[in-house]
């Protein structure tokens, strides 16, 4: 968050599945936060409003409106909504369904938004008739079978494992409108420029330029949530002008940001 502390709230207390696919809805309010924690259960969380981001020790991954998260069991992981949000939580018991062993973020499809919106309205597990039961055992099966259908998307800002590059990832995270250079950067945080490039390679296999800027996507991202002008978006990025901004944003995602706001509320109408 920029310039504002996370709020932590309690992570939610669930000790066993009562069925092996288990909904839970969730709100939570712009800044508040699940700190790190894993579960016995694959999870899935669904985003049907509001920006989440979901913290790993190596990467960071945006989850918008019409997306979900899949998290594998045992993956500790902290939740944070970047704008208010709602979302809805699918925990799934390990043996129930075959998925990656990464987490990945999915296209929410039509199917499965009319599946976890059926599932939604039963009664909590337990209570059912055997007309119910068999209903529920149904939506659960569509939903483990359809999942590993799910195209995943490149949603991710990933963070080197070196301590300085982190501290220095930190910093252009905290100031995006840092528009030093590489080697004045490098500098700063104790190395040459050559040994920044050579240590981005191999932390991330990318360029430090392109992480520089999957960093301003994000908090793009995180402010076009909170309702912020594009024009002061741009500024505290370090853009010269408004313009320069939006083709950075459309180059990469393909849409200009007045484009991705109303396709991430047409989303969020539909879920």
């Amino acid at each position: 968050m920029d310039r504002h502390s996370w709020t932590e709230i309690a992570v939610p207390g669930i000790e066993t599945l009562e069925t092996s696919v288990q909904l839970r809805a969730q709100n939570m309010a712009r800044g508040e936060l699940f700190a790190l924690h894993d579960h016995p259960w694959h999870q899935l969380v669904h985003a049907s409003a509001g920006t989440l981001t979901i913290r790993l020790e190596e990467a960071w991954h945006v989850v918008a409106p019409g997306q979900a998260a899949w998290l594998p069991r045992g993956i500790r992981h902290a939740t944070g909504a970047l704008s208010d949000a709602a979302f809805r939580s699918l925990y799934i018991a390990e043996n129930a369904i075959e998925m990656p062993g990464t987490v990945q973020i999915l296209r929410v499809s039509g199917l499965l938004r009319e599946l976890i919106g059926a599932l939604e309205q039963l009664p909590a597990p337990g209570s059912d008739d055997p007309g119910q039961a068999r209903y529920r055992l149904a939506l659960q099966g569509c939903i483990v079978a359809h999942l590993p259908r799910l195209p995943p998307q490149d949603a991710a800002l990933r963070w080197p494992d070196h301590p300085a590059l982190r501290a220095l990832c930190r910093a252009l995270y905290d100031r995006p409108d840092d528009r030093r250079t590489a080697r004045d950067l490098a500098r700063a945080h104790g190395m040459s420029e050559r040994t920044l490039a050579r240590r981005f390679r191999d932390d991330l296999d990318m360029p430090f330029g392109a992480w520089r800027q999957r960093m301003q996507l994000f908090r793009a991202y995180e402010w076009l949530g909170q309702g912020r002008p594009v024009t002061a978006i741009a500024l505290d990025l370090g853009y010269a002008t408004p313009s320069a901004f939006i083709h950075m944003f459309r180059s990469a995602t393909g849409l200009s940001p007045s484009q991705w706001l109303r396709l991430r509320a047409a989303d969020a109408r539909l879920a």
